[in-house]
């Protein structure tokens, strides 16, 4: 749910439809993203300093009154499974995703695989739920200004975003790793021409951990990645 909640957060609102907002955003130059992943969901906007009044309500609008409108779920519902159909027939995905629930375990929401069904049955209840209790504005979210900032940009921000109340959101209890215990997985694909190789291990190494930077350094050397618990 959390990725079809940013996907669709742009596709309408009570006040605005998709042509409204797109043509707003477009007339006033700015930029305004969504991202989700395994980790995190953030929304960035880009604009002009002198634009930044008129661009910042509308985010105040994704935020508060979004209504991810029945059709365009299922537009892009159907892109998204088209999209993993592609991916299935890929090395690295198959690899990077069952090396993923091999680490974490098949019940850590790191370690679920997507299908098609999954996106299927997923509904605008969902989707509306996720955004209503769990992607909220809390004590543990964080915003981040860059550029021209002054009083008056601080001032619009609190009045935009600081007004917005703050919700005790609804997390589950992160389940503990489950790692395989077969530690050779072997994925035969007699058709394709290009193999993929993983290879890694859970480490209980938080940011805080004297060998954590030292750690990073080799990983990224070997051209991988640290996924911290």
């Amino acid at each position: 749910a959390s990725y079809f909640t940013m996907a669709l957060l742009k596709k309408g609102t009570k006040n605005f439809s998709l042509e409204d907002l797109e043509e707003k955003i477009d007339f006033l130059g700015a930029s305004l993203n969504t991202e989700s992943n395994m980790f995190l969901s953030n929304i960035s906007l880009s604009c002009l300093s002198e634009k930044f009044a008129d661009v910042l309500p509308i985010l105040g609008e994704l935020m508060n009154e979004s209504i991810f409108p029945e059709d365009e779920i299922e537009l892009e519902k159907n892109k998204q499974i088209q999209k993993l159909k592609v991916n299935q027939q890929k090395n690295n995905y198959l690899s990077s995703v069952n090396f993923s629930q091999a680490i974490f375990g098949k019940n850590h929401p790191c370690g679920k695989i997507n299908t098609a069904e999954s996106i299927e049955t997923l509904t605008r209840e969902d989707i509306l739920n996720h955004y209503h209790n769990i992607l909220n504005l809390d004590t543990e979210t964080t915003i981040i200004l860059s550029g021209n900032i002054d009083g008056e940009t601080l001032n619009l921000v609190n009045e935009t975003i600081g007004e917005i109340p703050l919700k005790k959101r609804e997390i589950k209890e992160l389940k503990a790793f489950e790692t395989e215990s077969e530690k050779n997985i072997n994925l035969n694909i007699p058709e394709s021409v290009q193999a993929s190789l993983r290879l890694g291990m859970p480490l209980d190494i938080n940011p805080e951990h004297e060998d954590f930077l030292d750690l990073e350094i080799v990983n990224r050397i070997f051209g991988g990645y640290l996924v911290l618990d």
